[in-house]
């Protein structure tokens, strides 16, 4: 796989019509990511509505994530075409996609917790059924005597509090999260998103590295006013793992044995310079 120099000096160096190529090449890779999804979520809902029928529960319509979330990154196809920034080696744009997935997996994993909540509820039900009715010859027997001069009281299928809490939960948190995505937008979920994604070492490399056309990109986007904001919190990660490279070596010293103490110290502080140098020769890039 290229890296991004490479996909933006290939893309640089390309005409008109191979740019907008590349561009569609990059939203169909997306769209068929989101399509993944978006099977896995239909079959839940028609399974849901199937139980949820039969559980006499009233669950509404039940969003798809899959396609709000196709809907709203058209939208932001558009506002960058309009900006005139190339979505295909956009950095932006690609941390948009990466929050945009993580969203779509996240309610795909919830509407899946609430599909195996309600088919719990199914199974404790028909367990209580069979307990009754399917035991040995002298229980069944006894039953339908019972049941043949006293008629039966029907079996209760009212949800528990406890069960009703549980699906409503979930089903709130699912519809919270296609509310979300519904009123995505830069300022207000990415910025967050790809602050909290620093503190991940090989994430901070990259968005370092791409900073220059990251805010070129929310200049176009009249979001310019946004660039100290990840600079500030890049210092600050930068400063974490500086830390966490010293608590680690430091440890790595107190177990290294007297044998070589003075080439070892050496080796430490080389290793901790090392890693401040490269944080800083990223930075003025």
């Amino acid at each position: 796989m290229k890296s991004y120099t490479d996909q933006l000096f290939i893309y640089k160096r390309a005409d008109n019509q191979m740019r907008t190529k590349y561009d569609e090449q990059y939203i169909n890779r997306v769209h068929e990511n989101i399509l993944q999804y978006n099977k896995s979520q239909v079959n839940l809902i028609v399974s849901l509505e199937r139980n949820a029928e039969i559980l006499e529960i009233d669950i509404g319509q039940i969003p798809r994530a899959t396609i709000t979330a196709n809907n709203k990154l058209v939208e932001m196809y558009q506002k960058f075409k309009s900006a005139g920034i190339p979505i295909s080696v956009s950095p932006l744009m690609d941390f948009l996609v990466n929050d945009m997935l993580d969203k779509i997996s996240k309610a795909s994993d919830t509407l899946q917790e609430y599909a195996a909540a309600v088919l719990d509820i199914m199974e404790k039900q028909d367990k209580e059924i069979l307990e009754k009715y399917d035991g040995n010859i002298i229980k069944k027997s006894f039953f339908k005597i019972k049941d043949f001069f006293i008629p039966p009281k029907p079996i209760d299928t009212s949800l528990s509090d406890e069960d009703q809490n549980l699906i409503e939960s979930k089903m709130k948190e699912y519809i919270q999260i296609d509310s979300q995505i519904s009123k995505y937008s830069i300022e207000v979920d990415l910025i967050p998103y790809i602050i909290i994604q620093l503190d991940d070492e090989a994430y901070l490399h990259k968005t370092i590295s791409v900073m220059k056309d990251l805010e070129q990109d929310l200049k176009k986007l009249d979001l310019g006013y946004l660039v100290p904001q990840i600079q500030s919190a890049i210092n600050d990660a930068m400063k974490r793992q500086i830390l966490i490279a010293e608590k680690r070596d430091a440890h790595k010293k107190s177990r290294k044995t007297d044998s070589m103490p003075s080439i070892y110290d050496e080796q430490i502080q080389e290793s901790v310079l090392c890693r401040k140098s490269a944080y800083a020769d990223q930075w003025e890039r």
